[in-house]
């Protein structure tokens, strides 16, 4: 079956509440066994909407589907069990889009996805705490007491999704998340976050299986690409995250660029190609927790041909709370970074089995004023190993350029560390 939402009632003009226009033709799909549910030109303001099996909701060309201001047009936090929010980030439980526990669903098409992030976020403020992260400004909840919309879409133990070709922007909070769903496809979407807005994640992948990611734009304040293993609220059985590649995209971010890390749980077999990073505070950030709670397993990750500039860190491993990370390979990598390449670990040989090969980095200034702490976090070397085991580096390059030689005293720091190689590098 096909339906259009004008047929349901649904008016574009930017100012209309469509929430149960959209719904109503959602639901004769479903009813009727499934098919599209197409949204047209024009711009069509909603509350939450709840996505159904075998259902695609598609936006033609010029669509727009744009988040409501209003807090009474979204979903309670205890609309389903997984549901969450976080006051220390400032963001509530309230989405735009709804997927929970659906098998077969779509969101396809042209159009945008606007999360009117503006209605709910504050003017941005210097992060003077931070050199080369958020280094274009910071800024949360407007409402500290409502806060903000969560993530704007939102699939929970799905299977079989497809997210294509759409462009989201505007995100209040995270901009799509998927959480304990298999068999996910993404591809060609653009997403456009400001550069200063908090938590604005472009894709959150956490503790899901079998998901490719290509062909994708992401220009975010927060992370570009976030694997996660957070499965405490999942009631599926899931806890390890798997089976991932991103491939074919460019993304860009005011925090990490990709991610792993993060919850009580593994990430294991993800694989990364074919990237390229016109700026990023860190290009990529394995950690196994922020905090003393979390404790993520990182295996068997291999990430090759990326060229990236105008980002803080180039790699950062680093390992806490009595995890790991290990079998992890960097191969064919172009950085021109303004820090330090880093692997720390709280355990001794906690990091391990790491490959950096074919790799240069380029040391350059950044093209922004950083802050008085700038010398303090990228470091006194540019290759930093702290307890790490088993490292090769081969064929590395590291190139200073005069101008910036007197910032760095030496070339590598490797302190408590077993069986680091390097072979044909020049430090």
């Amino acid at each position: 079956m096909e339906a259009n939402i004008l047929s349901y009632g649904a008016i574009g003009d930017g100012k209309t509440i469509n929430t149960k226009a959209i719904q109503s033709a959602i639901d004769a799909v479903s009813q009727a066994g499934g098919g599209r549910v197409t949204i047209p030109a024009g711009c069509f303001v909603s509350g939450t909407i709840w996505l159904k099996d075998y259902v695609e909701l598609h936006l033609e060309s010029g669509a727009v589907l744009k988040a409501s201001a209003d807090f009474a047009d979204y979903n309670a936090e205890d609309a389903y069990p997984q549901n969450f929010g976080s006051i220390n980030e400032g963001w509530c439980g309230c989405h735009l889009l709804i997927a929970h526990r659906k098998k077969n669903v779509s969101i396809t098409g042209f159009g945008k996805i606007n999360g009117s992030g503006n209605a709910f976020t504050e003017e941005p403020h210097p992060m003077e705490e931070f050199a080369y992260i958020w280094a274009y400004g910071f800024a949360r909840e407007k409402d500290k007491e409502k806060r903000r919309p969560g993530q704007m879409l939102c699939f929970v133990e799905c299977e079989h999704v497809r997210v294509l070709d759409v462009t989201m922007e505007n995100a209040p909070a995270w901009t799509c998340f998927f959480h304990g769903c298999s068999c996910v496809t993404i591809r060609g979407i653009h997403i456009f976050n400001e550069r200063y807005a908090a938590n604005t994640d472009g894709l959150d992948i956490d503790t899901c299986r079998y998901v490719t990611i290509s062909d994708c734009l992401i220009d975010t304040g927060d992370d570009a690409i976030a694997i996660r293993c957070d499965a405490a609220r999942l009631q599926n059985g899931m806890t390890t995250c798997e089976h991932v590649t991103i491939a074919n995209c460019v993304l860009a971010s005011s925090s990490s660029v990709v991610r792993l890390g993060v919850g009580i749980g593994e990430i294991r077999h993800v694989v990364i190609s074919n990237i390229t990073i016109p700026r990023g505070g860190i290009a990529f950030n394995l950690i196994t927790s922020y905090s003393a709670r979390g404790r993520a397993l990182l295996s068997d990750i291999l990430v090759e041909n990326v060229i990236a500039e105008n980002v803080g860190y180039p790699i950062r491993l680093q390992e806490r709370n009595q995890a790991f990370i290990r079998h992890v390979v960097f191969r064919g990598l172009r950085f021109k970074t303004f820090s330090c390449l880093s692997m720390i670990a709280e355990s001794t040989g906690a990091v391990s089995d790491i490959t950096v090969k074919d790799v240069e980095m380029e040391i350059v200034p950044p093209p922004f004023l950083p802050c008085k702490i700038a010398a303090e976090q990228h470091g006194d070397v540019p290759v930093y190993l702290y307890r790490a085991a088993r490292v090769r580096f081969e064929n590395v390059r590291v190139n200073i350029p005069q101008a910036l030689a007197h910032e760095w005293k030496d070339m590598t720091y490797i302190a408590e560390c077993a069986d680091i190689q390097r072979i044909d590098c020049n430090f």
